[in-house]
């Protein structure tokens, strides 16, 4: 009986190293596939679903609407990273430059900064957003996560 206990064992490895084998090479290809359709979702589609098509369309109104290159202040109420980085990140190459302003009355540094950086465009973001002395704006409604905006050119 040990005789024939020796002669299956030899078999029953070779069964389940192949079966072992399969699974692994199984998971490895599930693996690559998965990593590919990863890197697509990555590298081609993180940069553009970040940003909400409605945000892009405000943006392509705006850019249609400044020179080339002019610089633009985003008016905001208190920091906030993620919208005003977003504004930056859709205004590009634009320059935005960033104010907080806490009340409705700008500060005395505002003009300075206007004339310096010769700025005649602005964004205003808020519950209320804050006037910093438009001309004329374009009011983008309050939607979900995305308080309402102004954009508009600046009286000189």
């Amino acid at each position: 009986m040990p005789e024939r206990l020796q002669r299956s064992t030899p078999v029953s490895r070779r069964f389940l190293w192949t079966v072992g084998l399969l699974v692994v090479l199984t998971q490895l290809a599930v693996g690559v596939v998965n990593l590919i359709e990863t890197f697509q979702i990555v590298f081609r589609d993180a940069p553009y679903s970040v940003v909400p098509p409605m945000l892009r369309k405000e943006a392509k109104f705006i850019q249609e609407r400044i020179p080339p290159g002019a610089a633009l202040v985003y008016v905001m109420r208190s920091p906030e990273p993620w919208q005003s980085r977003l504004w930056h990140r859709l205004l590009y190459p634009s320059p935005v430059l960033f104010f907080v302003s806490e009340s409705a009355e700008m500060s005395p540094a505002f003009p300075n900064l206007k004339r310096q950086h010769d700025i005649r465009f602005a964004l205003s973001v808020g519950e209320p957003p804050l006037d910093p002395g438009f001309r004329w704006h374009v009011v983008f409604p309050a939607r979900e996560g995305y308080p309402e905006t102004w954009f508009g050119e600046l009286s000189p």
